[in-house]
């Protein structure tokens, strides 16, 4: 299976996979004990193409943890062993502070993983929803 919303970040020379999508969410909400619905909503595009992340409008802990479930699912993807804890992804956060083109690769990948998401066939012009029957 090809992969989609992948990409790569370089970190001292290094590139790590990073991966969005259900499995990288599902590992954030995991961390975080949050719901799908609040991952949703941090990842929601503005008209500007940027969402809270993007726009650095989010807690430490969510920045950490959005970052190493991706790495982590990243690693999966390629069948690359992971070892890294939530600390090593802050490193990594510390670094990317100090070397935006890495920051550019997270939110390239991020955003186009938000913003090309498949649409089911109901979202196409001319489609037509199926009626709902109310069972009595």
């Amino acid at each position: 299976m090809t992969p989609i919303q992948f990409g790569h970040i370089t970190i001292d020379g290094k590139k790590h996979p990073i991966k969005f999508g259900m499995a990288q969410s599902r590992e954030y909400c995991h961390l975080l004990k949050c719901e799908l619905k609040d991952y949703n909503v941090l990842m929601a595009v503005d008209a500007d193409g940027n969402n809270r992340i993007s726009k650095l409008e989010t807690n430490g802990d969510e920045m950490v943890a959005m970052v190493w479930s991706a790495l982590k699912q990243g690693a999966r993807v390629e069948k690359k062993p992971f070892d890294m804890d939530l600390d090593d992804a802050a490193d990594i956060i510390d670094f990317m502070n100090y070397h935006t083109e890495a920051w550019t690769e997270f939110f390239t990948v991020m955003l186009d993983a938000t913003n090309e998401v498949p649409t089911s066939p109901n979202d196409q012009p001319g489609a037509k929803t199926p009626e709902m029957k109310t069972v009595a």
